[in-house]
């Protein structure tokens, strides 16, 4: 569950207290069973959940009918694979490996007759490699006659050639003698290592990093040297270990306990189980809650429930996703888990940083005009992010609401702003968005200055039409002026009706009339009023006035030469 590797901590820096605002994580239900399902771990990218069942996911393939304590491998877009299929005995605690294709688990079946076998039914280790099947790493005998001795709680790194594990068995020829719970570290091309070496103590769920350098474990040891927070009352605390350096004290505690860390590939977090208030206000109640430590930031509480409670915390490589089991209802109805059984839940940190967005620049735009951006989408983010806009307004899915108050917007999300143009000529007007503290600048420039001669241009006033003897009446009114610096010559207005708002060679010619020139600043209106041919309706269609329609007048801006206007409406009756 692991892709980086790690350095070696120096020092120690004692854990601070993180607000959990600071990060936020959204639940999805995985399983919906009636019985035992628990124990998940993690692939590092998030897609793959190795877990412990009773039931029976997959019937015939090959199934659990009769209800062992079997592993399952459930995949993004797949579903469930069924690992053992055992008869008697149990297969318990899988560690997957960051690629998701090995896990590493502790069984008392004989998976591997005679390679080398276990046949006497003692906890063992084992390693399942997709493709290739099981490899028994440990081989102890007698184990389980002594209180609290067996192979358990393994722990695989990324690749799969480091597992880290609990055990009370003597594994290596010097020191373990007591028959103490303590930390052991199995490599490939070594074979075992003993981590922790304490008396009258324990030592078990390991955690192990992506490239097997970093374990974190709990303990009730004193492991810390004098001058640090220490453990003198024995509690259960979480530590962590680094090759080549030493323990780490997590958590400092009276009382209660902290359990079952789970660690990410580079070693710098730690999701875990506490009854403890490590995040002050947070778990006053001592309820068993998910808790996840980060490095230089401290403890950020995941869940908060009270009653039911939360275990077997599983953390992705890069430390956003938690698998973990709970009897809560942490999402309600979708599919919710209102009978209160045992279920696997994926915890995600919420992404409320999107993609880079851009707005097109608007250039020559004309003076104190609404100036409208092209529409932006948010991606790239997994929760509402926050949203605020400075020197305009926004709007959202095409809504037609504008608003400047700040607001949060979702994935797929469209917004657009807006402006008013500068006053004077040649100057910008900037808007700035800002979602999730990603930004960018909508800015709109006014013409460099009024050019010298004339520039002809329409506004429609009202249209309309009316029905009357078994035909339509088209009425309308077009106001032509010169907002040019310069008198503009005699020219031809010509009014179109077109189905498309866009002029076209088919487009009926509804009238043709002479504009007399027009000093700076005059305008001349003139009226339309068309019968329209017997069956035909105007409803739906537009109307276009082409101003200077034999293009005489040399003018400053020949772009706004056709207004429009529609679609016009029906009659009334």
């Amino acid at each position: 569950m692991w892709l980086l590797p790690v350095g070696v901590i120096v020092g120690y820096a004692p854990p601070a207290w993180a607000p959990p605002a600071e990060v936020q994580f959204i639940h999805a239900q995985i399983t919906s069973t009636e019985d035992e399902t628990f124990a998940p771990s993690l692939s590092g990218d998030g897609t793959r959940i190795a877990f412990v069942s009773v039931y029976d996911l997959i019937p015939d393939s090959p199934g659990n009918a009769d209800g062992n304590h079997e592993i399952f491998l459930w995949t993004t877009g797949v579903g469930f694979t069924q690992i053992t299929d055992t008869a008697g005995g149990a297969s318990f605690e899988p560690s997957l490996s960051a690629d998701g294709t090995s896990i590493a688990f502790r069984s008392n079946r004989d998976l591997t007759p005679n390679e080398p076998g276990n046949a006497d039914g003692n906890w063992e280790i084992f390693l399942w490699t997709e493709g290739s099947g099981f490899t028994q790493i440990t081989n102890t005998t007698g184990g389980d006659n002594i209180v609290g001795g067996s192979n358990s709680m393994p722990s695989i790194n990324a690749n799969g050639t480091r597992i880290a594990f609990r055990s009370s068995r003597n594994q290596i020829s010097v020191g373990f003698e007591d028959i103490n719970q303590e930390i052991f570290l199995w490599t490939e091309e070594s074979g075992l290592v003993q981590i922790t070496d304490t008396i009258g103590s324990a030592s078990d769920a390991p955690s192990i990093n992506a490239d097997g350098t970093r374990i974190a474990f709990r303990s009730t040891s004193n492991l810390i040297f004098p001058g640090r927070p220490g453990n003198a009352d024995g509690n259960y605390e979480i530590f962590l270990w680094t090759e080549g350096s030493s323990f780490i004290q997590i958590t400092n505690t009276t009382g209660g306990a902290s359990f079952e860390p789970s660690l990410s590939a580079d070693g710098t977090r730690i999701a875990f189980v506490s009854n403890r208030n490590l995040t002050p206000d947070g778990n006053q109640d001592g309820n068993e809650e998910i808790f996840l430590w980060t490095t230089g930031v401290g403890f950020t509480q995941i869940t908060n429930t009270a009653g039911g409670i939360s275990l077997e915390p599983s953390l992705s490589a890069d430390g956003t996703r938690i698998a973990f089991t709970s009897y809560n209802d942490l999402t309600p109805g979708s599919p919710g888990n209102a009978d209160g059984s045992e279920e696997i839940f994926l915890s995600t940190q919420a992404d409320t940083t999107p993609a880079l967005f851009a707005f097109t620049d608007a250039i020559g735009v004309p003076l104190s005009t609404v100036q409208i951006s092209n529409a932006i989408t948010v991606t790239g983010i997994n929760a509402p992010a926050a949203m605020s806009i400075v020197g305009g307004e926004y709007e959202v899915n095409g809504s037609g609401i504008w608003s400047s108050s700040p607001n949060t917007v979702s994935n797929g999300n469209t917004v657009r702003v807006r402006h008013t143009s500068a006053a004077t000529h040649g100057t910008a007007v900037h808007t700035t968005l800002i979602i999730g503290g990603v930004a960018d600048i909508f800015a709109s420039t006014t013409l460099v200055g009024p050019a010298v001669g004339p520039d002809l241009t329409g506004t429609w006033d009202s249209v309309g039409q009316s029905w009357s003897k078994g035909r339509y009446t088209l009425r309308g009114t077009v106001r032509v002026v010169n907002q040019g610096t310069a008198t503009a010559s005699a020219s031809r207005l010509r009014i179109f009706l077109s189905d498309d708002a866009v002029l076209d060679p088919g487009d009926a010619l509804l009238k043709d009339s002479k504009i007399k020139k027009r000093k700076p600043g005059q305008g001349k209106t003139k009226e339309l009023k068309v019968k329209l041919s017997e069956g035909v309706s105007a409803a739906g269609k537009y109307l276009l006035a082409v101003v200077d329609a034999l293009n005489r007048v040399a003018e400053t801006n020949e772009a706004n030469n056709t207004p429009m206007i529609g679609p016009i409406p029906s009659p009334i009756p």
